[in-house]
């Protein structure tokens, strides 16, 4: 089938199937809802109203002590956490 059709048909389709696919990504942007129905993550970067690093103003636990990584571990670069 694809042997059939000229160069300038197989051109004009794929500049149409990249038109449509931009004509279609315009509407659903244009068409999606932004009234607060899909709000942000709670811990999404809109809440971090200070400058300093988040393990400044977090608490925090350490789990685990850091140990020597094992033969093992180091070959096959792999860390425990």
């Amino acid at each position: 089938m694809i042997e059939f059709c000229t160069f300038r048909r197989m051109v004009l389709f794929i500049i149409g199937l990249i038109v449509t696919s931009l004509v279609v990504l315009a509407i659903e942007s244009f068409l999606t809802p932004s009234n607060g129905k899909y709000p942000e993550h709670p811990g999404g970067q809109g809440e971090n109203t200070s400058s300093a690093p988040c393990w400044q103003n977090e608490d925090y636990v350490v789990k685990q002590h850091c140990a020597p990584c094992s033969e093992f571990e180091k070959q096959a670069k792999f860390i425990r956490l």
